[in-house]
């Protein structure tokens, strides 16, 4: 199907952790790695679930190494400058991705946004 739509790369989970993240006002950033290609190479046979899941051992400790990395480099900004409020960007950024006060919206619905987003809609109080 990927292969008929023109698809040369097929991400299989982001959508929701990205979507989830951005409701809850987290930064959010993805280290991805393929694990197979048979999406793009249309001669080739159909990957296995034993390739994949070697694949997925292979580059394991590729990951475990870019994180590392990224969280040293957090770390030694965050100790060097004393300043923590980059981490903080995506506070607020919720006010401008909802309509509080849209007349579509029912009472039931502010109170079940109210859990998650308390300080737009009043707190999560039963």
């Amino acid at each position: 199907m990927y292969r008929q739509l023109g698809g040369d790369l097929i991400n299989m989970s982001v959508s929701p952790e990205v979507k989830l993240a951005r409701e809850a006002e987290l930064s959010y950033a993805l280290v991805a790695t393929a694990t197979d290609y048979d999406a793009w190479r249309p001669h080739s046979e159909a990957v296995t679930a034993a390739e994949v899941f070697k694949t997925l051992l292979t580059s394991a400790s590729t990951v475990r190494l870019v994180a590392n990395t990224i969280l040293d480099a957090l770390h030694n900004a965050i100790s060097e400058s004393g300043e923590k409020s980059f981490l903080l960007e995506e506070v607020g950024s919720m006010k401008l991705s909802i309509l509080p006060s849209s007349p579509q919206q029912k009472p039931e619905d502010r109170k079940k946004l109210a859990y998650v987003l308390p300080e737009y809609f009043g707190g999560g109080e039963q």
